[in-house]
Formats: C-alpha cells, structure tokens, sequence
C-alpha cells in the first residue's frame, strides 16, 4: 500500500444514464458532466480487460478477497440478464484463490420479483436508493416526466424484505432537513430493513448546501434532533452513520465517507474503461476525477502510483487536513470529513469539510446523551470544592498515608526486609516490584541533600529506584551539581511564588510529596522539563537548566505545581474516576503533539487551569522582580489552553457525573462563569493563539 491507497474493490459503471431525474445526483447535477461522452453501457470486451486488471492486481498484492460493485446511472437499466454474464466473466477471469463478492446499487424502480430472484440466485447483493416516505422522497427522486418514483420503489423493498435474504443489503437516503425527523425515523421503522444510513447532500465550499444560505442552523438542528430521537426511541434502527459517531466516541474508527481517516480503497471504472478517482469528486469541478488511464493501456498498480490518487490518499491522513481540522477536539473521529465535501476553488482540498460544524455538533450530541445514559449519580462535590481550599490539605494527608500502608503491605506481603519507609519512598519500592527486578534498594547508601524543603520534603534523593524507570527520559543530576545547588539557593523564592498562588496548596504539596528531584531530559531541545508518574507516587522532577541556562525561579516554581497538580489528580481519579474512559475519546492538545486520551488531556486541562490561576496571582502579587509582561502572557497563555480543554472535554468526552463537577470548578479557578458554547469552541479552534514553548 502506497499512502493510504490499498484497492480491494472496484465500483464499475455498467451504465451511465438513468431513468430518473434526482435533482441532487452526484453524476448528473453538478459540476463535472463527463457521463455525457461515456458510452451508454458497458461492453463484454471492456469488462473481461476489467476482468483481467483486476486479476493481476489481486496476485500481485496476494489478495484473497475483493469486491465488485455494479453501479451507474441506473445498473439495471443493463438488464439483470446481462448483469449475469458480467458476473460469469469476472468469476472466469479472476484465479479462484481469491473470493468474489458482487453488488449492484439501484434506485429500485426497475425492481420485480423476477429479477430480485435471479440476482439473488447469482449471489448479487442489492441495496436500494429511498429517501423516506412519500412527502420526503419526492422532493428529489422524481423521473423524467416529474412524477413520483415512491410506489415503484417501496414496493421494491418491501420485495426485497420479503425475501428475507442476507443479500438485501439495506437502503440509502440522502438527507433533506425540511423532513420532519420523527417522520422520517418512524418511516424507516416501518420498512424494517436490515440497514439504513443517512447522506448529507453532496456540496463544497463552492456550491454550498441546499437551504443553508437562509438558515444557517437547519442541518445542525436536524441533525441533533433526528440523532437525540434516533438514540432515546429508534436506536434498534441499524443507522450507519449514528453507530459510527457513537463508535467514534470509543475509538473505533469510522468505516463511512462522511467522516474518518482511512484510505482509497475503491477503484473507480468508467462503462469506457477509463479508471477515475472517487466519482462523487466530480462534485468538485469539471474532469475533477479523471486520471487519464484506461484499463487497456494501465495497470491498476498504475492507478496506486498516480499522483492525484497518491494525493487522496494523503488527504484521508492526519498530514493531509487543513491546519485548523489538525487542532479540533475530535479531528481522530472526523478526520476532516469527506474529501469531496472539503472542495474549495481557491484553496483546493485544503479546507475543513464544508459540513465542518454539523459534523461537530452531532458529535458533541452523542457526547452528551452518552454521558447522560452512564450517569450513575456518584458526585463528590466535597473534594472537588476543596481543591484550593485547606480541605486539600487534609486529602494530601491521607493520600499520602494510604501510599505508605500500600508500602507496608507490599513489604511484609513480599518479605522486603531491605525496605524501609523512612529511607526509601514507596515510588521506589512500586517501582522495584513493577519491575521485578532483582537490583536491590539504595538503601544506607542512599543520600539526600542536607536541606529539606517546607518540612518533609527530601531534595534529590540517590535512591536507584527513582531513577532506573526513567533512564532512557532523563539524567538525575549529582548532590554537588550546579543544578541542584541552584535549586537549593532559590527555594526562598520559589516558596515565595508557590505561597502566593496559596499557602494551601503550599502545605498540601508538604504533606504529599516525599521527594523531589532534579534532572534533565535526554533530548537535543529539551524546553523547560518536569516529570511525574501515577507508578511512582509522590515524587517530582523537574529541570532547574536549560543546557548552560538558568530557568527562572518562577517557571520552576510553575513545573512543581504542574507536577504536583498531576499527582493530586492521580489520587483524585483513583478514588472514583472522573471519566468513563479514560483512552478514548481522544482529543488533539495544542501543548502536545497528536493525539491525547481522554485521561491524559483532562489532566493537561486540570493542570494548565491551576497554571492560570497561579499566574493570575504572581501578576497581582507586585513582586517587583518578576517581568510582568512574561507573568501576563503565561497567565493568558494557560488560560486559552486550559479553557480548550475544559470546553473540549465538556462536549466530546464522556464523562461521569464527578468529571462534570470538576469541569466546573476548573472553569471558576481560570475564573469563569459560563462554560464555552460549542461556537465558542469553534472560534477557539480557529484562531487558536501562538503555542506555549513546549513544556515535556
């Protein structure tokens, strides 16, 4: 596979015109009109040259499946006898190592009992074109007289469900949000089919979606309400595209046009034998899929390396969205939407879809009924409310006691005489066990600094067990280094900055940590470090240099706290947890690169809001010696960072009943009152400002 283009299924036109008028069909209403040169069906000799590409691509990549699908126009303006040979044709050509499956795409009109048997007998799936009931589907599908194609094409249905075959595939229907929702859902209940999936009308930047130039809410609105009524009364309804958006709030990835990475699978062959790309980007402008190759002449290995399929295929990966899609909350569900919908006549493909926002909005409603149908009414507002206040104090304590009977009880469960608490942290002993290594604790040998800090806190412990996890992060620097001497010297400092923020938070850090210790990243460009883990509990690490460079007091002032607030979180989450999930969904972070689980954004979100609160205070603090255009930068900086995340997480994560209590809280520490709306989050994403420098 090159750049995300992998062919194991052919779309082939057997027939470029059909025998009704949609008024919105990809090939015949839009912008590329290319059908009219086609010739009218597909011949016997094109097909077996199809035939024979195919076979050889399928060898060559060792493929033991594909899937051909008839397609048009209208297929079976072909004749079903004549579908029938094409089948024999391929199944004569192609080696019998690979397996076969066929399916044709019809608007059901032509349908009867006779060749629904037929078909079936040749093992020729159907799915079938029906927008609704009568009132929805004549709005578009009427033929070329202006009449209504329903009757004709319910009755085929209703043949089809008769059937009871596994080869009735189900049904499409291209959404029109004039339609009532509950119509339209108590419509396909009723036809009780064995799949249904929503379209959104094919549109670009260029030529916009049907009504909303006069309304620029109707598809969100319908959207949320079809979605809200589909979740709550009709979810026994297989519906592709809402299973796909709730699966995308668990990580699975999206197997639908409308949203998803994923790559070009589907090679495209016109009745001519010419090969295109995609045929809905003829949406886009004219030839907008023509690459120029015929199966006569090329190969299908030809089509894989041509630079325009080569090009969509990098579209449908993270390096081919637009920059403003790269930074959305659930870019890894949407995947910038469908390539066609991104159309834009002056920037090309490099644009969001044109249906950016609703894809957002129905998302961020499945978000919510999801949480709303876990919602187990466990809250902890006693805690959550504590957090900045001397209560925090009290829960530091007992953290820390529970840490150190866990220790204890590890010791005696596994007869560690050589461990002992007052000299070896708890982190240590857990990472030993984790590790079942033989390497044996520090123990006497283990040194700290002379100096302790507050009152408890040990400064540089050379305990191996807090350092061996961690070789291949960082460097723990010497007692008698200049990195910890200057940490030493500006502690007076540092505890001036940290007490400003608040002397609770100060005498909590006292009664958590047992250790801090300085180090340095093994990296060329390493920025301002610090480092903590929930497996070794208690325990910071932080840089005091940057190469030959100090780092300001404040700024290491600011890694203690960031660190500190990880722990808390660690200890908070563990008693009862804030999210459903904590992997998935997963959420872009603009202070990291790609992609971040739901646990490891909320705690960036949690952090950087006591960050902003921090900041806020040393900016009011009128400590003279501090730059206060630096202090006012950060103190904005994080308040960006933190209110992204606090917005992100209350509309896409799934969260429980406690994680939307700590929203809330997280919103009064960055000092708000309202939570972001969903447009709000939009201007946030697309006007993000300039990135923190990268604190790892």
């Amino acid at each position: 596979m090159q750049n995300n283009v992998y062919f194991n299924a052919a779309l082939i036109k057997i027939a470029s015109r059909c025998n009704i008028q949609c008024d919105y069909c990809y090939m015949y209403q839009h912008e590329d009109q290319s059908w009219r040169e086609q010739p009218k069906f597909l011949a016997i000799s094109t097909a077996k040259k199809i035939a024979e590409r195919i076979n050889e691509h399928c060898l060559k990549e060792n493929m033991n499946e594909f899937d051909i699908i008839f397609h048009g126009g209208e297929p079976l303006l072909y004749t079903t006898e004549r579908i029938i040979e094409l089948v024999n044709v391929f199944k004569n050509s192609i080696s019998s190592k690979v397996k076969l499956s066929f399916s044709i795409q019809t608007n059901g009109t032509l349908l009867n009992e006779k060749n629904i048997d037929e078909l079936f007998k040749n093992s020729i799936s159907i799915s079938i074109s029906l927008d609704g009931p009568k009132s929805a589907n004549d709005l578009h599908r009427l033929d070329f007289n202006g009449n209504s194609t329903f009757e004709k094409v319910n009755s085929s249905v209703k043949l089809l469900k008769n059937t009871k075959s596994d080869l009735f595939s189900g049904v499409i229907g291209v959404i029109d949000p004039r339609n009532k929702p509950r119509e339209i859902l108590e419509f396909i209940d009723s036809l009780d089919v064995p799949k249904f999936d929503f379209l959104l009308p094919d549109a670009t930047h260029k030529n916009q979606p049907f009504l909303r130039n006069e309304n620029p809410n109707i598809y969100i609105d319908w959207l949320n309400e079809t979605f809200e009524l589909w979740f709550r009364e009709f979810s026994h309804i297989p519906i592709r595209w809402f299973d796909a958006i709730l699966a995308s709030r668990v990580g699975i990835p999206s197997n639908t046009d409308v949203m998803g990475f994923g790559s070009v699978c589907l090679l495209v062959i016109e009745t001519d034998g010419t090969y295109t790309d995609h045929d809905v980007l003829k949406i886009t402008q004219e030839d907008g899929a023509k690459l120029d190759l015929n199966v006569f002449t090329s190969s299908i290995e030809d089509v894989i390396i041509h630079p325009q399929i080569q090009k969509h295929g990098n579209l449908l990966s993270k390096d081919g969205i637009n920059e403003k899609c790269v930074k959305c909350p659930i870019v890894d569900s949407c995947g910038g939407g469908s390539v066609p919908h991104r159309y834009d006549e002056i920037n090309g493909f490099n644009m969001p879809s044109v249906y950016c926002k609703e894809i957002y909005s129905v998302i961020s409603k499945a978000a919510e009924l999801l949480t709303e149908a876990l919602d187990e009414g466990n809250s902890s507002k006693e805690v959550i409310g504590s957090l900045v206040s001397k209560e925090i104090i009290t829960e530091c304590e007992k953290w820390n006691d529970n840490t150190f009977k866990l220790a204890e009880d590890l010791k005696n469960h596994f007869g560690l005489e050589g461990y002992n608490a007052n000299d070896i942290p708890p982190a240590a002993l857990f990472s030993k066990l984790l590790a079942e290594s033989d390497i044996p604790f520090t123990s006497k040998e283990n040194r700290v600094h002379k100096s302790l800090w507050l009152k408890s806190i040990r400064i540089q412990s050379s305990e191996q067990w807090l350092k061996i996890p961690y070789e291949n992060l960082m460097e723990i620097k010497g007692l008698e280094s200049r990195d910890v001497e200057y940490f030493v010297g500006i502690l007076p400092l540092i505890t001036k900055y940290l007490k400003a923020f608040s002397p609770n938070i100060l005498e909590a850090l006292d009664s958590l940590i047992t250790d801090v210790i300085v180090a340095d990243h093994k990296s060329e460009d390493p920025g301002i470090f610090s480092f903590s883990d929930d497996k070794a509990p208690n325990v910071l690490y932080f840089s005091t240099y940057i190469k030959d460079e100090k780092i300001m007091p404040e700024d290491i002032a600011d890694s203690i706290l960031h660190e500190f607030c990880h722990q808390m979180l660690y200890h908070l989450d563990s008693e009862r947890p804030f999210l459903k999930d904590s992997t998935y969904p997963q959420f872009s972070a603009p202070w990291r690169a790609g992609s971040r689980p739901s646990a490891g954004f909320l705690h960036g979100t949690f952090v950087f809001s006591f960050l902003t609160n921090y900041w806020a205070a040393l900016y009011n603090s009128g400590f003279e010696e501090l730059d206060l255009i630096k202090v006012k930068n950060n103190r904005d900086k994080f308040k960006m960072q933190a209110l992204y995340g606090i917005a992100s997480l209350k509309h896409f994560a799934i969260l429980t009943p406690r994680g939307k209590e700590l929203l809330g809280k997280l919103l009064e520490f960055v000092g708000e009152s309202e939570m972001p709306s969903l447009d709000d989050l939009h201007y946030m994403i697309e006007n993000r400002a300039i990135p923190m420098k990268q604190h790892i």
